[in-house]
């Protein structure tokens, strides 16, 4: 789409910041670690004392994880130590506790050698005070949350999911648990979005099913283009019900594009009003999920700051099909990985409402309009669904 889509940014805790998007670079705000630090339980020494085995030192005090020394380590003393503790001045070693022998409380022997700069972590050795930790568009995971924390971040700038509404429309609709009439069919398209909409991590608003009046077609539209996109399934092509375009004109969204020339799908509509983005999806359900993942899901990706994940790979047919519809056409495959290539086998698909198919499948493979025959070992490209 020719228009930019500018995402929102918002401060959130960690706690709910899993799987976000960094809004901004995240900078040190310390060295790390903050001191040097005993990877072991032992006695914190100067190497300088410690050149042969048998060296006999002077307990000056036991330092604990979490509390600061309090002595000076000079030639002749140490001090017990905690793993995870800081060193005290002078000490530029650490002896593990299993290479010693308590003499007494106050003396211990060193039974090994000790290296200047053994057995401890150095300040700053992770990374230095205004280092870039991390950078603004990461997907925040569970071990950058920690890094986060480890920093003392409480709060951090993510990329706000966006604020989407689903509307369907139809006198012929009806929502699940309800007795459906003769002539009627339940509302498939309204829960499988909103699933397709969590999966990306979006809680999608449902502002119910409107019937095939202009007016009352109108005050549910009004009230989706409060939000950042307004995605309606039905009463988008060019039957005589089909009232959504000109009413969505009539509230001022610019219509972008109006129908595409593919199968299932043809009459998708693309709109904007101010900031809000509007997806008008045919009624049938597998062209509104089709549709969904061509179009919506790689705006709502760019919302949220993700890489677009609608890339398409290759395959090979494992058997025959066709395409008569004279349009280029997303159809129901399974896929399967043998000897290094990507084998698609095509399911039976009887119509754009055929949900059995696309439940059933976990690609759509792409056959051109002019392929009204395709065998068994065809290229072909294809669309992952993902599950």
């Amino acid at each position: 789409m020719r228009h930019r889509v500018v995402p929102v940014v918002a401060a959130v805790g960690l706690a709910d910041s899993l799987g976000r998007v960094l809004a901004q670079d995240v900078r040190a705000a310390s060295d790390a670690p903050a001191f040097d630090r005993s990877l072991f339980d032992g006695f914190a020494v100067c190497a300088a004392d410690v050149r042969r085995p048998g060296a006999v030192l002077r307990i000056v005090e036991e330092i604990y994880a979490g509390r600061p020394p309090c002595r000076t380590v000079s030639k002749g003393m140490c001090a017990a130590i905690a793993t995870g503790a800081m060193l005290p001045k002078g000490a530029d070693a650490v002896v593990k506790k299993e290479d010693t022998q308590l003499l007494h409380p106050h003396r211990v022997v060193i039974r090994t050698t000790a290296e200047k700069g053994g057995n401890f972590t150095r300040r700053g050795s992770y990374f230095k005070k205004g280092a870039r930790l991390l950078k603004r568009g990461m997907l925040l995971d569970a071990a950058k949350i920690g890094l986060l924390a480890s920093q003392g971040v409480a709060r951090v700038h993510v990329l706000r999911p966006p604020r989407v509404s689903v509307l369907s429309t139809g006198d012929e609709i009806m929502e699940a648990g309800r007795r459906a009439r003769p002539a009627q069919v339940r509302n498939a398209s309204a829960p499988m979005l909103l699933a397709a909409l969590e999966r990306l991590g979006i809680e999608g608003r449902y502002l119910g099913l409107v019937p095939d009046r202009p007016e009352a077609l109108k005050r549910k539209l009004a009230e989706g283009l409060r939000g950042d996109m307004l995605i309606v399934t039905g009463a988008v092509s060019a039957g005589k019900k089909d009232y959504v375009p000109a009413e969505l004109r009539k509230l001022g969204v610019r219509v972008i594009f109006h129908k595409v020339r593919i199968r299932p799908g043809k009459p998708v509509l693309l709109g904007r009003r101010g900031s809000c983005v509007v997806f008008g999806l045919p009624g049938n359900a597998v062209s509104s999920l089709v549709t969904f993942h061509l179009f919506v899901r790689p705006v709502l990706e760019r919302f949220m700051g993700r890489p677009v994940e609608t890339d398409f790979e290759q395959g090979v047919l494992t058997k025959t099909t066709g395409n008569d519809s004279g349009r280029l056409s997303f159809l129901p495959g399974r896929l399967v990985r043998r000897a290094g290539k990507n084998n698609v086998t095509p399911l039976r698909f009887c119509d754009s409402s055929d949900l059995r198919a696309a439940a059933a499948a976990d690609v759509f493979y792409v056959l051109k309009e002019t392929q009204i025959k395709a065998g068994k070992g065809t290229a072909v490209p294809f669309l992952r669904i993902p599950s």
